[in-house]
């Protein structure tokens, strides 16, 4: 439990629509706003859908999101993940140049390969800073791939310290435990971005 923290999010069916919550300590403004996407197809028979959501605090945008998965890495663009993919990619780059003008943190699960061409696409269409230069997600347990990320836009000149959270001992537990044939519990290493408007 994070008391301190107000959760955001629009409800669904059951709990926080696509799943997506912002913790925040600072009151938003107005009312959040929720992408849904369809995921097209079942994923690990659950049918989970995907989505972003966003809100304004002190003057930011912040959009969290979640795309579809991609568990085989298909590249051709013509395979259906790839092209369900890329509907999302485009979604979400309509909701974020939506928003209102200013600076934005966009940052989530994005199940696309730093450097590829949606990712790319991604970056180019919503105007997007990634701080991290391509940071494997799981770099701390030597080398992996990145589909987490915390993009910027809008800032202008700003300075920025970028840290993963799940380093070191931590790192290695995980390892030893679940999700054997990655070798980690879970693909999402935590990544902490500090902004400082200079």
């Amino acid at each position: 439990m994070l008391p301190d923290y107000g959760p955001i999010f629009v409800p669904g069916r059951i709990g926080p629509s696509a799943a997506l919550v912002i913790l925040t300590r600072r009151p938003i403004v107005g009312e959040p706003r929720h992408l849904r996407l369809s995921n097209g197809l079942f994923e690990g028979g659950r049918g989970l859908r995907k989505g972003a959501l966003s809100c304004t605090i002190d003057g930011v945008e912040l959009v969290n999101f979640h795309l579809r998965a991609n568990p085989k890495g298909q590249r051709d663009p013509l395979h259906p993940r790839v092209v369900a993919q890329a509907a999302q990619v485009d979604a979400l780059i309509a909701f974020v140049n939506s928003l209102q003008p200013g600076p934005k943190v966009v940052a989530g699960d994005s199940n696309i390969e730093w450097g590829g061409d949606l990712y790319c696409r991604l970056v180019e269409g919503a105007r997007l800073i990634n701080p991290f230069d391509g940071t494997a997600t799981i770099s701390a347990l030597g080398g992996g791939f990145c589909v987490d990320f915390i993009f910027i836009a809008g800032w202008g000149e700003v300075d920025t310290q970028t840290s993963h959270l799940f380093t070191g001992r931590t790192a290695e537990w995980t390892k030893a435990r679940q999700w054997r044939r990655m070798g980690v519990v879970s693909d999402h290493e935590g990544l902490s971005l500090r902004l400082t408007c200079t």
